[in-house]
């Protein structure tokens, strides 16, 4: 379930934030729709950046959602870098 997607507080692209409703652990696509994006990057629900997300030749960014948990990606539009 999506349950945020926002553009970030720092400006740098758009937070979206994923919550397990199902108690199964799982890998979660996220496809451009409202934001088009190029990279991505894990983020804390604080928005802290972590590591890259690889970026599919059709725009999906993967996500591994825990059973019962929450995740976060950051995602750049094309006019930005990712360099925080």
């Amino acid at each position: 379930m999506v349950v945020g997607a926002k553009p970030a507080d720092d400006g740098e692209g758009a937070i979206v934030k994923l919550l397990d409703v199902t108690g199964l652990a799982h890998t979660v696509g996220i496809w451009p729709a409202a934001y088009a994006f190029k990279l991505a990057r894990h983020t804390t629900l604080v928005e802290q950046n972590g590591d890259p997300i690889a970026v599919s030749g059709d725009s999906r960014a993967s996500v591994d959602l825990p059973a019962w948990g929450v995740a976060a990606a950051r995602l750049f539009t094309p006019a930005e870098g990712g360099s925080s």
